[in-house]
């Protein structure tokens, strides 16, 4: 079917009323606006420098309990594990006799 054709049929199958146009209350103004500020300020961003934390008996951050983990094995094999409850660094690479372990993103756990 051509398009001349399709478009002829759709004209004759047009079923929606066309609104009727009223010249004389279409103005060529926008609306009227109050006493309005256009542009919005935009409040400055403050920069916050933190420094690494100090404190004494504060655990480093691998051994930061966590509940995702990229464990080494001994005989090279690479798993990513989720543990609950969450574990140390140096809890897993002891109990899963593992060469390495990386702390990855914890994974949000659902509680009961």
């Amino acid at each position: 079917m051509a398009i001349a054709d399709l478009l002829a049929r759709l004209k004759q199958e047009n079923v929606t009323p066309v609104t009727p146009c009223n010249p004389t209350e279409v103005t060529r103004e926008g609306p009227s606006l109050l006493n309005v500020t256009r542009v919005t300020p935009v409040t400055p961003q403050k920069t916050i420098v933190c420094k690494k934390s100090e404190k004494v008996g504060h655990a480093p951050a691998e051994d930061m309990p966590g509940n995702h983990w990229r464990i080494t094995l001994q005989t090279g094999r690479v798993i990513e594990v989720v543990l609950t409850p969450p574990q140390t660094r140096s809890w897993v690479i002891k109990d899963w006799q593992a060469t390495d372990a990386t702390r990855l993103e914890d994974i949000p756990q659902i509680r009961e």
